[in-house]
């Protein structure tokens, strides 16, 4: 499994590749397009109760919040990535020999912001693409594996599916990005709008990217 992605806490952007998001569920990145990305940027294009929510908590206990990851939920099962690979042909890679082999996509775990507060406790964020609405859930993630539908993964076993693998385990506080906001004066030229799911997958796709080095961000 992916190790951990820990932002610095400094207020310095990241730069990533553009996403490029077509109708539908398949997106890919751009490498000659760059745009800039501030994990604090994201939680301040947040509405009012969701800052609230998250950086204190809900029992508003916690004087701030002290550090921000990217990571795998443990134990879970990202049943939206595996649909919109099901229908994809398979990959074949040419060996150094001059044989072929075809990549095995395996079971692919759901990745989220984890934002870690003052008191000690935390929340796992998961922003939407289409939609403002962030989905959040326990730090701690699934304490046993998600079961995968039994057709295979990223198959439908009827209607609501779907809808079982988006929402479970997700905490009933609703949490969305206020739409009204602009990114501050660092971000205005680059970046255009608040974080989004493709983020999230960006992010992903740079984890193994040597440029990350310790996993911090400088």
């Amino acid at each position: 499994m992916a190790a951990p992605v820990f932002f610095a806490i400094e207020k310095r952007p990241i730069t990533l590749d553009k996403i490029v998001h077509p109708k539908g569920m398949d997106y890919s990145f751009d490498r000659n397009h760059k745009c800039e990305w501030l994990w604090q940027e994201m939680i301040a294009q947040l509405d009012d109760a969701s800052i609230d929510f998250v950086v204190c908590g809900p029992e508003h206990r916690s004087r701030g919040i002290v550090a921000c990851s990217f990571e795998t939920r443990p134990n879970s099962y990202d049943h939206k990535r595996m649909h919109a690979l099901k229908n994809k042909p398979a990959v074949a890679f040419v060996r150094e020999d001059g044989t072929t082999t075809k990549m095995v996509i395996a079971k692919l775990p759901v990745w989220d912001f984890v934002v870690f507060r003052e008191d000690g406790t935390g929340v796992r964020l998961h922003p939407q693409w289409s939609t403002t609405a962030v989905e959040s859930f326990d730090v701690e993630g699934h304490s046993e594996p998600v079961e995968t539908p039994q057709k295979g993964l990223g198959c439908s076993d009827g209607p609501g599916t779907y809808k079982h693998y988006k929402t479970l385990g997700s905490k009933t506080t609703p949490l969305k990005f206020n739409a009204t906001k602009r990114p501050h004066a660092v971000l205005v030229r680059k970046s255009g709008g608040p974080v989004s799911e493709a983020t999230m997958h960006s992010c992903a796709s740079s984890v193994s990217d040597s440029s990350w080095g310790d996993h911090k961000v400088d």
